[in-house]
């Protein structure tokens, strides 16, 4: 049978609410409508059980095992989520720094996301900062250079590539998937164009060997040839008249 409480007995559960919330008794978030019936149904069952602060905690102690609670992190984050409203803020305001949280690669799964969300929002409000992006790199800077940068929970470095066993690796056989390059402009879509008149020709010419390099290598081997007495054969036709000769 459903008891019918008093207007003294409804202040004693609201007095004992804020009590069971410290002890991390689930009365706000998915657990909630089991644990208050669980508590009604006592008192119910008892209706000449005094409903008073000191009863209802009496029987959250003893009856734990059937109540859900929440983590001590949980409890955390629901007492300054409080103050976090009381402030002005709503659920953009908390979203944007679980946004925050994940970019600058802390932990965001399970309890670890609340965890770091109580640290930075609990800075802010103690120092008087606005939530916002820059704000919350004020406050993750300023907890990293003090004590309680060690409870911050980041998500683990990706590991380094091991170089040396990538180089000693054999090479990859080639396969269909491999993409094939074409040179600029060769392709109908390439927007680099091909190289034509006077630019070409001077390409081409860049790509000649230089005349002038070619004599000096001529250059150096007659004169190797003279230093070692060895004159170069010539062609008779083309022979310069030396001093000495006959008519």
């Amino acid at each position: 049978m459903e008891r019918t409480y008093s207007e003294q007995e409804t202040q004693e559960f609201y007095n004992a609410r804020q009590e069971l919330l410290k002890s991390g008794l689930d009365l706000d978030e998915e657990g909630a409508a089991h644990n208050v019936k669980v508590i009604d149904d006592h008192f119910s069952a008892n209706p000449t059980a005094p409903v008073t602060v000191a009863a209802i905690k009496a029987f959250v102690e003893m009856h734990k095992g059937e109540l859900i609670f929440r983590s001590l992190t949980q409890t955390e984050y629901d007492q300054l989520y409080v103050r976090f409203t009381q402030a002005g803020y709503n659920e953009a305001h908390r979203d944007l720094v679980g946004a925050f949280i994940k970019h600058r690669g802390l932990k965001v799964d399970g309890d670890n996301l609340l965890h770091n969300w109580n640290l930075i929002v609990r800075w802010c409000l103690e120092n008087n900062q606005s939530v916002n992006e820059q704000n919350l790199g004020k406050a993750l800077g300023n907890i990293l250079n003090s004590p309680h940068g060690q409870n911050l929970r980041f998500e683990p470095h990706k590991p380094i590539k091991d170089w040396d066993a990538v180089r000693n690796q054999p090479p990859s056989k080639p396969d269909e998937t491999t993409p094939t390059y074409i040179s600029a402009g060769a392709h109908p879509d390439s927007w680099v164009k091909p190289l034509d008149g006077h630019l070409k020709q001077w390409r081409d010419n860049m790509q000649k060997p230089s005349q002038s390099v070619e004599a000096k290598k001529l250059r150096l081997l007659f004169e190797v040839l003279r230093a070692m007495s060895i004159e170069p054969k010539r062609d008779r036709c083309s022979r310069r008249p030396e001093p000495g000769d006959g008519s």
